[in-house]
């Protein structure tokens, strides 16, 4: 009796339909392996949920993701990013909150030299940073000739800067968005708005989104 038990809880070579020689598993075997699987798929659906926590935005040029707390509408398969500068970040933010067709919009800087600023850093000078919105949009929705409209009515794009970080500025990403921010330019007589070419974008401070949402006042931007 001893040996016959031996023997049935021994792995059994076998052969498939095909020929093929497979080992048989125990079922201790399996149980393991299917211990392993669990552990797995386990591991797998918490990793999910963590990046949950995060509403990922395929965008160009390796930009940040999206965080919940930018998101304005429902995030469509497709977007585009756009970078304003038009002086104090907090109504600049707002104006764009309401375009239909914006999906998110977080306020940051951009345009210096300087990584990881803090908003101290840039109001106190010397990390050549622009105060910029970056503007998530369906392009199906509004277009960035549109949002460069936009742009222009929400600030006093002829009175001059002095390099600070409170500029009227257009942050491009391609030449599309270069040639299109220079024509908006052109049918704007007076303007000082400058075109720059898209660096990194770091986000401010999580005080400093929404501002006029959280605290139901903002800057004048004109």
């Amino acid at each position: 009796m001893e040996r016959h038990l031996a023997i049935s809880w021994a792995p059994r070579l076998q052969r498939d339909l095909l020929g093929n020689r497979y080992v048989d598993l125990t079922g201790t075997e399996r149980y393991d392996h299917a211990m392993k699987r669990a552990a797995l798929i386990t591991v797998i659906v918490l990793l999910a949920a963590a990046l949950g926590a995060t509403v990922w935005a395929t965008t160009r040029h390796g930009r940040p993701a999206v965080t919940r707390d930018e998101v304005v509408a429902v995030m469509p398969a497709r977007v585009e990013t756009a970078v304003f500068g038009a002086g104090c970040f907090w109504r600049v933010e707002a104006v764009f909150r309401k375009v239909p067709g914006v999906v998110a919009t977080a306020s940051g800087f951009t345009g210096g030299t300087t990584d990881r600023p803090t908003y101290r850093d840039v109001s106190l000078g010397g990390t050549g940073h622009a105060e910029v919105v970056r503007v998530t949009y369906d392009p199906v929705k509004v277009t960035y000739p549109q949002l460069l409209a936009t742009f222009f009515d929400a600030h006093d794009a002829t009175k001059p800067h002095d390099d600070g970080p409170h500029q009227s500025l257009i942050f491009c990403a391609d030449d599309a968005q270069r040639d299109a921010a220079a024509k908006a330019i052109a049918e704007n007589p007076g303007a000082v708005t400058r075109v720059r070419p898209l660096t990194t974008f770091w986000r401010a401070e999580d005080y400093h989104q929404q501002y006029l949402e959280k605290h139901g006042r903002a800057c004048l931007i004109k």
